[in-house]
């Protein structure tokens, strides 16, 4: 973030070009392998204050302004950290329901739905199975 801030955030582009450059450098970087983290709270929280802040200097809004976060989202046209971070996890998730039986993702995700079946009462469901008609 620092070494863009000359070139980018202090310079006279528009919001847009800098929320994009955002987006394309630091926001992927940042989340990379993020679908497969197991989500802390505390962590998603450090992430979304990381998050905010740079929204914050991406659009010139300084603390005394005493804008909510709500509001600087809103004008960045952005998502919280939370909806990024389960937009991927979710995303991921489809990507491993449509993989084929025998592929890692997919044994190592019905291993550990086994897994919790047997150390909970929970129904664990494999849809894939049921639509395939196995």
């Amino acid at each position: 973030m620092e070494r863009l801030s000359k070139r980018v955030w202090e310079n006279k582009l528009t919001t847009n070009t800098k929320m994009s450059v955002y987006s394309a450098c630091v926001l992927i970087t940042l989340l990379y392998g993020s679908e497969t983290w197991t989500g802390y709270t505390r962590q998603e929280l450090r992430l979304n204050s990381f998050h905010l802040c740079c929204l914050r200097r991406i659009l010139g809004i300084t603390w005394q302004e005493r804008v909510p976060n709500t509001e600087g989202l809103r004008q960045g046209n952005t998502l919280s950290m939370f909806a990024l971070l389960s937009q991927r996890r979710l995303r991921w998730l489809g990507h491993v329901h449509r993989m084929e039986y025998g592929r890692l993702p997919k044994d190592f995700s019905m291993t550990s739905c086994l897994q919790a079946l047997d150390q909970s009462a929970a129904p664990c469901y494999d849809l894939g199975a049921s639509a395939n008609g196995t």
